[in-house]
């Protein structure tokens, strides 16, 4: 359940099939840094702190055409992927990227939005 100080800052959906039937659950990020899904009608809290402040942008994407993965971008300057189960799986700090690494220090990465790219 949402608390009082927590708003929904921005989210995404997964949409699985099961035989004739769709289900789609709805993935959340918040303003407190966390991780929600609404589910079944009700919402829960799938990983608290995620980031530390808001998450500016949430993506359920695939990697390599095998695996899905949910990534995570906030005002933390962090990105991160997590698997279908809300477990960490890599982050990148983007304040580290080389292409980055010459603007000022007081600069302040918040990514918006996200898109994944793979080339074979």
């Amino acid at each position: 359940m949402l608390q009082h100080n927590e708003t929904i800052a921005c989210l995404n959906f997964i949409s699985n099939s099961y035989g004739t039937s769709i289900e789609s659950d709805i993935l959340t990020g918040d303003n407190q840094g966390n991780i929600g899904l609404f589910i079944c009608g009700k919402f829960l809290t799938v990983r608290e702190k995620a980031h530390k402040g808001n998450i500016n942008c949430l993506k359920v994407g695939e990697l390599f055409k095998y695996k899905t993965v949910l990534i995570t971008a906030g005002e933390d300057e962090m990105v991160r992927i997590w698997d279908t189960k809300v477990n960490l799986i890599i982050e990148l700090n983007i304040r580290q990227l080389t292409c980055l690494s010459s603007l000022p220090k007081h600069a302040n990465f918040q990514p918006q939005s996200l898109d994944l790219y793979h080339c074979n």
